[in-house]
């Protein structure tokens, strides 16, 4: 199995084409790879005339490749950026503040 740990930073902001705050960029960083070893239930394939072996992960569905072929993907860490209004400010609503200053996102404070 090979195990890729990873931070993720959530851009939101609010815009004329959608009010509420949403996401407009996902950010990820791969902090760290954990491999293990060789598959453990490698397939025999006939390619013209010989046979080659090829690592399960290769030809097998998810459930059916062996633990050393899986990858499983672990978040560490989601961080929230709040970009504010980005848009003409004649259109923006009454609730953002019009510094526009990046603060907690509303998403994430309704999920606390």
């Amino acid at each position: 199995m090979t195990t890729f740990i990873v931070d993720e930073h959530h851009v939101f902001h609010s815009c004329p084409a959608n009010l509420t705050p949403h996401v407009i960029t996902i950010h990820r960083r791969i902090v760290d790879t954990v491999h293990t070893g060789r598959c453990l239930a490698p397939f025999s394939i006939e390619q013209a005339d010989r046979i080659v072996t090829a690592d399960c992960r290769r030809y097998a569905p998810f459930d059916d490749q062996c633990r050393n072929c899986r990858h499983v993907i672990n978040v560490r860490t989601v961080t929230s950026e709040f970009r504010g209004w980005e848009g003409p400010e004649n259109t923006r609503p009454d609730n953002i503040p019009a510094d526009n200053t990046p603060t907690q996102c509303p998403a994430s404070r309704d999920a606390e």
